[in-house]
């Protein structure tokens, strides 16, 4: 009989109908590690692969009611965040997260924008999100969310100002050099991850399955970059499973 216990890891993310990003993605991802993926619902959309319509944002109270029920009778060491509404909800979701557990480590990817071309944030408000920066292990933005985030700064101004605060694992999926390679900014110093192997297709979620993959890695006890380098490999396979935009999740070792 194979090993009856598993690390929990928690997702707070949205629902995709089509199962490629959010919650499904998440727990998909999660379950490929052997790890339970618990869940918390930020928002409903409406949506397949290659068309997002609407989205339903759950409510700041309903979110944490389903968190807190959750935090009664479990105990993740690990939570990854995705889609949330604003800068103040996700702050009172930290705020509780580490009520329950001081040295949670949580992996935020900062979605916002949708794969399939709807805009969920357009302004960043530095003071709030320097307050959420330093209460996450670390942050997951591709080159777009980056830019987001900057307003007048360079980019590495803000990778500077960024790490600071947490670890950030910028993704080099949109860079026109040296594509496809990461750069993790962890204690002051830049860890540059390279692809073992060329992605040949685009994937929806793609974001979402590599912030779960290193949720997952640290849920089982790996230290921050061997998280990442392990997630990479994953995402790698995960990318050219097939040539459609929904990707096939393959089981872990």
């Amino acid at each position: 009989m194979s090993n009856i216990t598993r690390a929990y890891a928690l997702t707070i993310a949205g629902f995709d109908p089509s199962a490629g990003a959010g919650l499904l993605a998440d727990t998909k991802t999660m379950e490929q590690h052997r790890v339970y993926a618990l869940n918390v619902c930020t928002a409903l959309t409406v949506q397949n692969d290659i068309t997002f319509e609407e989205v339903v944002w759950q409510s700041e109270t309903l979110i944490l009611q389903q968190l807190e029920l959750l935090l009664l009778r479990f105990a993740p060491k690990v939570c990854k965040i995705g889609l949330i509404e604003n800068w103040q909800v996700l702050e009172a979701i930290l705020d509780r997260l580490h009520a329950f557990d001081k040295d949670i480590q949580i992996v935020l990817d900062p979605i916002f924008r949708a794969s399939a071309g709807f805009t969920f944030h357009t302004d960043t408000d530095w003071k709030q999100l320097e307050k959420v920066l330093r209460k996450i292990t670390l942050l997951t933005p591709n080159l777009l969310e980056l830019n987001a985030m900057s307003g007048n700064r360079s980019q590495e101004e803000t990778l500077t100002k960024i790490a600071n605060c947490c670890a950030v694992l910028l993704k080099g999926g949109h860079a026109t050099t040296n594509k496809g390679t990461d750069y993790l900014y962890d204690q002051n110093q830049v860890i540059e991850l390279v692809p073992t192997q060329l992605a040949r297709y685009e994937k929806h979620g793609s974001g979402c399955v590599l912030s779960a993959a290193i949720a997952a890695n640290l849920a089982k006890g790996l230290p921050l970059q061997q998280s990442c380098e392990a997630a990479k490999i994953y995402m790698a396979n995960f990318l050219n499973s097939n040539p459609t935009l929904l990707g096939f999740h393959y089981k872990q070792p």
